[in-house]
Parts: structure tokens; C-alpha cells; sequence
């Protein structure tokens, strides 16, 4: 069963609710003495389960409960004859009576409508006040992502939405925490993730510290990808968007507790059309401009060029093979990644791939398809959502990189905080410096126009019971994926 109650679900969760019905029930009922049997807050409670019961079934959500009642003035002879000594002063009568061990708690009509009609007047008023922030981030204005004509698009959707927009300067963050990285990571022989490197530092980061020191409550960001709130443990939990293909999971995994809070993912739970769509009906100029790109700054895609105009020496060095023998030249070791095959000018009489890089002596591991597929790895700068660490091994899917299928695996937290990943089967080019992302998920896929026959026998549990032993049936479950792992069916199956 979905949950109802404003005070459980988180902001975003508030909103699609909305989307979905924008019917509230405001529960009211005072708390009063019913006698030694019965709950104090009955009127109360029974207006709380029949709000609930409407919600659940037609949709809404229900808020928090209003404990007051009201009553009118009583003539001071029907309170001498419950016992008010001093009637004449109150102004109210509900269960109270001056023998009774609690007191109720009751307004006079008019000011229980004044309590009322202001209690809905702030629900109403309950939707976000929201205003557009852009960062300027790249020291160029060729950037992809932060142009000027990105800044203008984007103060105009503000001004269209009747919103206040800031542009803050971070170029100079960007270039020590990002870009300055990215030429360091290659020059170490890895290859780097820009987007991560600048989502943990600039977008939630220094965009979230500005947010809360301008005194604002949450930052909304249109990644694909949801958050919520674990009533269970009490943590917030990051998720995959509902759109797999769109989903910015990835590049999110190194986000805190403390930015989860403060966070709003509203197109979690749509594919890009729908958002779309949305702009056209809000009225955006913006609604149909092209999708961002990685590396932004680097807007030609020559990300060879930017490493040479930063600086990055590009030392030619050999092609080797496991045997040692060289098999050509390489135009520097950042020209190159694991996995590549193209561009490599070699000619081995077959197809070779990059295998690995060595900084030590400068040359190029050359081999087989099959020798790039490794079946571990070890993974540093770990983070964990929950912000603890697991006692113990943990079973999860991962994946190495953005566009990659989480694979099944068991992950090995270690004492000194890093953390070693085995997979249950070999992965493709696993890459020094991309992200390995873990993933906790069941799910069952059902095939529902295959047709079956219910066959006792061929249960798994120990009863063998069934009313519906030898009926044909629709639905047959095709796959079942338990913490990562195929339990039943085929991979192939999930596509």
C-alpha cells in the first residue's frame, strides 16, 4: 500500500502526488475524555482511517490531523447543572466536566472556522517557492553547458515561470576540482570522469552551500534519477530513474546524507519526452534544445587537443606485446584507453585492443579481445549512501562504467576503506579512473500473454498445496533478479 501521510513522504514524493491527484483530506477531531475505555483522540483517529481509507483508494494525500473541536456557548444553567461553579466565564462544552482527569480542547465556532480556514490556507500555500540558479563554470564561453547563450535560455524560462535567477560564478572551483584533475588523472595513465568529479563538488556542492546560505530549503536538478527516504533506517536512499536508458544514477554516486536531504530529482519518474512535453505546456523557448554533452569543456570532442593546450606531455612511446616485442608507436600514453582498437595504426595480421598502460616505462599493453575481460577489481574513495560502511560482503550488481548493464557481483568492503569487487562473470576493459557503482535492486519480469499450467510438483517451497493445480493460467515470470543476482530465468530475459 502506497503511503498517504504528508509527514512520511519527502518533498519530490509531495509533488508527484499532486501530479497524480490533487485532492487533500485534513483530518479534524478534538481530543477529549470518552471514559477509562476508549482512546482519547477517538473523534480523532476515526477521522484520521476514514481520510486514509479515501486517499488510499482514490488517490490524495492526507495531512496532518487537527486536534481541535468546537462547541457552542452553553446557557449558564445547563453548566450549573454539570457542575461549573463559575459558568458564567466559559464559553464552551464539550465531554468536559469538572470531575473528569483531562480536559478536552474546543474553540468557539467562530474562531474554530478562523483555525480552520487558516490551517487551509497555508496547505494551499504549501508548494514550493522556487527560483533558477545557473553555475558559471567553464572559463570559456565555448562551453557546452554554461554559455552565455545557455545563461539567457535559461533566464528567460525563469522569467516565463515568474522566478528570480542567479548566475554564480565557480570558474575558478571548476578548474582546480575538475578540470585541472582530469589533465592530472591522464597524465597518471587513468581515465578520468569529468561529470562525477564535478556533480560532488560544484552542482551539489558549492550550488547546495550557496542554496542554504541564501537561506533556501532544497535544490532540484533535472538528473535522472530518484530520491527517497527509507522509513526503516531512517537514510535516504538514491535510486535509478524510472527511464533506464536515461538514467544519471552513475555520475550521483558519490552523494551524501547530507546533500540527499537537500535534494529534489522531480523528472526521476519520466522518460525526456514527457519533460518535454511539459516545457511546450509551460511555455519554454528552451522546450526542444538539444541534450548536454559530456566533457563541457571540451567542445570540439578533442580531448587529446585540450590535454596538449593544458600543458600534458605527449611522449611517443612503444606497442608491446605480453612477450615484450614492440608492435609500433604511440603518440602518448592519454591518447588511449583500455579497450580501444581503432586509431592504433598497428598491423598485427589481427584485430589488437589497448590492454593497459605503463607509466614507468612508457609503452602500451597490446592483446586479444579476451584478455581485456577481468573477473575482479579494487576500487578506492569509496562511498556509501547510507554513510556506513557493511560488515560484511555484499551482494549487489555493479557497473564500471555510464552506459554499461550492472553486472552480478559480491562486494568486499576492506579494512583500509577501499573496496574489491568479484564479478560471476569476466568484465569487458575495466578502466583505472572511470567509477565502479553498485546497485541493490530485486526484480521479477513476467510474461503476461505467455500462457501455463499450474503444476504442484514444480513448486519450490516445501508445501505443494494449490487450489490451482492443473488450470492454464497467463503470466509465466520469465526472470527473477535477487540483490544483483539471476535466481531464476536467464539474463537474457531483462534484455
Amino acid at each position: 500500500m502506497r503511503t498517504v501521510q504528508l509527514e512520511l513522504l519527502r518533498p519530490g514524493e509531495i509533488l508527484a502526488e499532486r501530479e497524480r491527484c490533487s485532492i487533500v483530506y485534513l483530518p479534524v477531531g478534538p481530543l477529549e475524555w470518552h471514559g477509562p475505555a476508549m482512546p482519547y483522540g477517538t473523534d480523532a483517529l476515526l477521522a484520521q482511517s476514514l481520510a486514509r481509507c479515501a486517499a488510499e483508494r482514490t488517490g490524495g494525500v492526507v495531512m496532518p490531523t487537527l486536534f481541535i473541536g468546537t462547541e457552542r456557548e452553553r446557557p449558564a444553567s445547563i453548566l450549573r447543572d454539570k457542575g461549573f461553579e463559575n459558568p458564567e466565564r466559559l464559553y464552551v462544552l464539550g465531554m468536559d466536566v469538572p470531575k473528569n482527569s483531562m480536559k478536552s480542547f474546543y474553540a468557539r465556532e467562530d474562531m474554530f472556522a478562523v483555525i480552520v480556514r487558516e490551517h487551509l490556507r497555508l496547505l494551499v500555500q504549501q508548494g514550493y517557492q522556487c527560483d533558477g540558479a545557473m553555475l558559471k563554470l567553464a572559463p570559456n564561453d565555448d562551453s557546452r553547458c554554461c554559455s552565455a547563450d545557455d545563461a539567457e535560455d535559461a533566464r528567460q524560462a525563469a522569467a516565463r515561470l515568474g522566478m528570480r535567477f542567479y548566475v554564480f560564478n565557480e570558474t575558478a572551483r571548476f578548474r582546480r576540482c575538475v578540470m585541472d584533475k582530469f589533465v592530472a588523472e591522464y597524465g597518471a595513465g587513468r581515465t578520468p570522469n569529468p561529470c562525477i568529479d564535478c556533480n560532488r563538488e560544484l552542482k551539489f556542492g558549492a550550488l547546495l552551500d550557496r542554496a542554504l546560505t541564501l537561506g533556501y530549503d532544497y535544490i532540484a536538478t533535472g538528473h535522472y534519477a530518484r530520491v527517497d527516504l527509507d522509513e526503516t533506517t531512517g537514510k535516504y536512499r538514491l535510486l535509478r530513474g524510472s527511464e533506464r536508458r536515461k538514467d544519471q544514477s552513475y555520475v550521483l554516486y558519490q552523494l551524501t546524507q547530507r546533500q540527499l536531504a537537500h535534494l529534489l530529482l522531480p523528472v526521476g519518474d519520466y522518460d525526456k519526452p514527457a519533460i518535454r512535453d511539459k516545457a511546450r505546456q509551460a511555455g519554454l523557448d528552451n522546450a526542444d534544445k538539444g541534450d548536454s554533452q559530456d566533457i563541457c569543456f571540451v567542445p570540439d570532442g578533442d580531448y587529446v587537443g585540450f590535454l596538449r593546450r593544458e600543458g600534458l606531455p605527449l611522449t611517443p612511446g612503444d606497442f608491446v606485446d605480453r612477450d615484450g616485442r614492440v608492435l609500433g608507436r604511440h603518440k602518448g600514453l592519454p591518447c588511449y584507453t583500455a579497450g580501444q582498437r581503432k586509431g592504433l595504426g598497428v598491423a598485427a595480421g589481427k584485430h589488437v585492443y589497448v590492454l593497459s598502460k605503463n607509466g614507468a616505462d612508457n609503452t602500451i599493453l597490446l592483446g586479444d579481445d579476451a584478455e581485456l575481460y577481468a573477473s575482479s577489481l579494487l576500487a578506492s574513495h569509496v562511498n556509501w549512501i547510507s554513510g556506513e560502511t557493511p560488515a560484511q560482503p555484499v551482494r549487489c550488481a555493479a557497473k564500471t562504467r555510464y552506459s554499461q548493464t550492472e553486472a552480478p557481483c559480491t562486494a568486499y568492503p576492506l579494512p583500509d576503506g577501499g573496496l574489491r569487487v568479484v564479478f560471476d562473470r569476466p568484465q569487458r576493459a575495466i578502466t583505472p579512473g572511470q567509477a565502479v557503482v553498485l546497485y541493490d535492486g530485486d526484480v521479477v519480469l513476467v510474461e503476461l500473454g505467455e500462457p501455463y499450467t499450474v503444476r504442484r510438483e514444480d513448486f519450490a517451497g516445501k508445501s505443494k498445496n494449490t487450489p490451482y493445480d492443473g488450470l492454464s493460467l497467463y503470466g509465466r515470470v520469465a526472470c527473477t533478479v535477487k540483490a544483483g543476482r539471476v535466481t531464476y530465468g536467464t539474463m537474457e530475459a531483462i534484455g
